[in-house]
């Protein structure tokens, strides 16, 4: 047991009373909460090596559609735990692990290189006056 805990033992013994039961149950609480914590990402752990495989399968399988990308993870029946820590684990890469987004739309890029020469051909072609 750590120092801190003590100390906090001896207070509540000193204030006598529901006090000393009050902190055990509270601790006791958080004691439970942690170790359901630990119980649930030891779980995720296991987990997400079997499914992101498929995963991956599915995302980077360019002849399918968004809808049929839904349906076939929806597919794999991952829990609400699984499904979550997979896209946390993937935003966190995608965010932190290195070169631009090929989805990421460059508007300057759209703008300048392809809808610029279009523009001029429309105004060229037009009978707008200036």
């Amino acid at each position: 047991m750590n120092e801190k805990l003590k100390e906090f033992e001896e207070w509540a013994k000193k204030q006598g009373g529901s006090v000393e039961q009050e902190m055990n149950d509270y601790f006791k609480k958080i004691d439970a909460y942690w170790n359901d914590v630990n119980k649930n990402v030891t779980m995720v752990l296991e987990e997400l090596p079997k499914v992101y495989p498929k995963v991956y399968e599915i995302m980077s399988n360019l002849d399918l559609t968004p809808k049929e990308i839904y349906e076939k993870i929806r597919e794999l029946k991952m829990d609400k735990m699984t499904s979550h820590s997979m896209h946390a684990v993937v935003m966190a890469v995608i965010h932190c692990g290195g070169g631009e987004s090929p989805y990421a739309a460059n508007a300057n890029m759209i703008l300048e290189e392809i809808a610029s020469s279009k523009i001029r051909k429309h105004f060229s072609e037009s009978n707008y006056v200036s």
